[in-house]
């Protein structure tokens, strides 16, 4: 299992920041080695992919001369050093043994690694199974894999070229290192982890003392939308870690205005942005809310010019980060950045900003009490009246509602929402006061609040916005800890005890990864290969059969002939099912490729002949002026079109 490398990698780089800081700094030593370890990822793929060397062996040989060189260099500290270096080691351990005693420490505790154990469990037993990772989050890295590099190609979904790839980087990296997608989704599991370390260092920011820091990342782990996500393999707890870790950093270099610190900040930046493109929308409010803040201490000083100077640094490194996505961006679509237009609002107004703001706002407050819900929406409605579903700000025909999910794709944090809003309530009460954080609470409280803006003055509404907005609650959980802390300490024990029951109640609930058998499938109990379509069960023998077919003529190359409108995609338009089906090694034969497609990627059409072979959810039988025969069909009630195999016209059947 070459996947231990990764591991051993991780923790040799934590060993080295430990050893960096005279073991006085666990936590930042385990945030920095977690950016070190992404970009690292970053990194060696830009370059095998250049050399089209993404392959088992060069993965592999990469991982293990990495390793090599950090031990040489652990080995050497450790020669030199001795005694004293393992004296240090354990007496770091000793002096931490407070951050174990007190009221409700032990409680928190055991709840905090209760839930990272169970999300972990869930993350390594079932399989990616959501509509946007089988249609192109994990069809992109299989492409990867057999053409070995991270060039575009032609596509019928353009979703798999143009948005951030570096989630799907690290998944490529565990793929090939474990020939399976077995740790996919330790992902989303490792930045759901870490963002609760940064979290903690943020609190600590505000001078929260051990416990304050300790019930912020009880909050934090107790975020229903983030539990759900974190044994997917999707990518917006890796947006979320590397948010906190950019407005961390440089808070951090502000206040300290060191090298390091600016590094960091620029890679968190970079990765943020490589992960997804609306990091933009939380990276820039907290980019400009800290210039500002830099500006008004120093008054132009040549602390600021330094500062300043350190902050063009920072944009450098996050654009050298993200220089070959954005290269092959450019080359392909004129731009470094693409998205959706259909994503986009038609026009932006204060009817529509405020809207948008209700809705967003409305999506986490939902309930399962018919009552409390037609009340809401009612309410809801009248305020809103043409707005509420006004097409310019809506996505693609979508009615607004409010109810109480656990699924992954529309999860609302109700609670969170409720408690951030009374922070917000109580910070503004310290602006007339004399506090000694107040200047950095006014800045965090600032980046949530225009960040939630910029979402919706840009992006029209839409039911599963609630994942977009993670990195607001992962941000908003030190807020949380410091009014609780600061205003309903006597209570501490009825709200600590609801987090916990909200999180088990998460984890009772939450779809498609149920752990326990309810009226979901239990992904314990249910074979892994049935648990792929988890959300489309009708589908299941679609896939299993055509597949099946397919596999028995020993192919070497077949076409895929999907749906080619990206904003009209359909369940048996999923791809990854396809590779995981019909490739017992991605990197082997049958080559799957895409064929007639109608998009700007289009002009990637490699330079050979039409497959034999084709796989067909269109209706078509010619495609790219060659003509098919049909000689398998899968047809279903629930399926908008059937799956189809074709073979070129001409070809006598094997």
């Amino acid at each position: 299992m070459f996947s231990i490398l990764v591991l051993l990698y991780f923790l040799q780089i934590t060993l080295f920041f430990l050893h960096r800081s005279d073991f006085q700094k666990w936590r930042e030593g385990f945030v920095k080695s977690a950016i070190v370890l992404f970009t690292t990822v970053v990194l060696s793929t830009e370059f095998l992919s250049f050399f089209y060397l993404l392959k088992a062996n060069y993965v592999i040989g990469g991982w293990l001369l990495l390793n090599l060189a950090i031990f040489g260099y652990l080995f050497l500290v450790i020669k030199k050093n001795g005694n004293l270096f393992w004296k240090k080691l354990s007496e770091s351990f000793i002096s931490r043994s407070n951050w174990f005693s007190g009221k409700y420490v032990k409680v928190i505790w055991i709840s905090i690694f209760l839930t990272y154990l169970t999300v972990l469990f869930t993350a390594i037993i079932a399989p990616p199974n959501t509509i946007d990772v089988l249609t192109y989050h994990l069809a992109r890295v299989a492409h990867w894999i057999q053409n070995g590099s991270v060039e575009f190609y032609q596509t019928s979904n353009e979703r798999q070229l143009f948005n951030g790839p570096l989630s799907e980087y690290f998944i490529l990296h565990l793929q090939i290192l474990t020939g399976s997608d077995r740790f996919d989704n330790l992902v989303q599991f490792f930045s759901f982890l870490t963002s609760g370390v940064i979290v903690s260092l943020i609190a600590q920011k505000f001078k929260l003392d051990y416990f304050g820091q300790l019930l912020t990342c009880l909050i934090s782990s107790s975020v229903p939308m983030a539990i759900i996500q974190a044994s997917s393999s999707k990518n917006d707890l890796v947006v979320s870690l590397f948010v906190c870790c950019f407005f961390y950093y440089f808070l951090k270099a502000l206040e300290e205005n060191i090298t390091p610190d600016f590094i960091f900040a620029g890679l968190s930046l970079g990765l943020a942005l490589l992960t997804k493109g609306n990091a933009l929308f939380f990276c820039l409010p907290i980019g400009l809310l800290i210039s500002l803040k830099s500006i008004f201490q120093n008054r132009l000083t040549k602390t600021e010019f330094r500062f300043l100077l350190n902050t063009f640094g920072i944009l450098l490194i996050a654009i050298t980060v993200n220089f070959g996505h954005f290269y092959r961006n450019w080359n392909l679509y004129n731009t470094p950045f693409k998205g959706e237009k259909r994503l986009i609002n038609e026009q932006i107004n204060l009817p529509i900003l405020f809207a948008n703001a209700v809705r967003n706002y409305a999506i986490h407050i939902g309930t399962k009490f018919e009552v409390t819900k037609k009340f809401t929406e009612e309410t809801i409605s009248d305020l809103l009246g043409d707005e509420l579903n006004n097409p310019a700000s809506t996505l693609e025909a979508q009615s607004f509602s409010v109810s109480l999910s656990f699924q992954e794709e529309y999860a609302g944090n109700p609670l969170h929402i409720i408690l951030l809003t009374f922070s917000f309530v109580f910070l503004i009460s310290l602006v007339f006061k004399k506090d000694e954080q107040k200047s950095n609470l006014i800045t965090l409280s600032l980046s949530i609040l225009l960040s939630f803006v910029f979402i919706c003055a840009v992006l029209k509404w839409n039911p599963w916005l609630s994942r977009i907005h993670n990195p607001l609650f992962f941000l908003g959980s030190p807020l949380i800890a410091f009014f609780l802390v600061k205003k309903l300490e006597n209570i501490l024990t009825i709200i600590i005890s609801v987090f916990l029951i909200s999180t088990f109640f998460t984890f009772y609930l939450a779809t498609p990864r149920s752990l326990i058998p309810f009226d979901t499938e239990c992904v314990y109990l249910t074979p892994r290969s049935e648990l792929y379509f988890s959300n489309c069960r009708n589908y299941e023998d679609f896939f299993i059969k055509a597949t099946a077919f397919l596999k028995e003529k020993h192919l070497k190359e077949i076409g895929l002939d999907l749906s080619p409108s990206v904003t009209n995609y359909r369940w048996n338009d999923l791809e990854y099912p396809f590779f995981q089906f019909l490739k017992d090694d991605f990197a082997e034969s049958p080559l799957l490729r895409h064929v007639g497609v109608e998009n700007s990627s289009k002009i990637l059409k490699p330079e050979k002949p039409m497959p034999e072979w084709v796989i067909s959810t269109t209706e078509r039988n010619v495609i790219e002026n060659v003509e098919y025969i049909e000689v398998f069909k899968e047809k279903s009630a629930f399926a908008a079109s059937p799956i189809r195999i074709l073979q070129r016209k001409g070809i006598p059947e094997n």
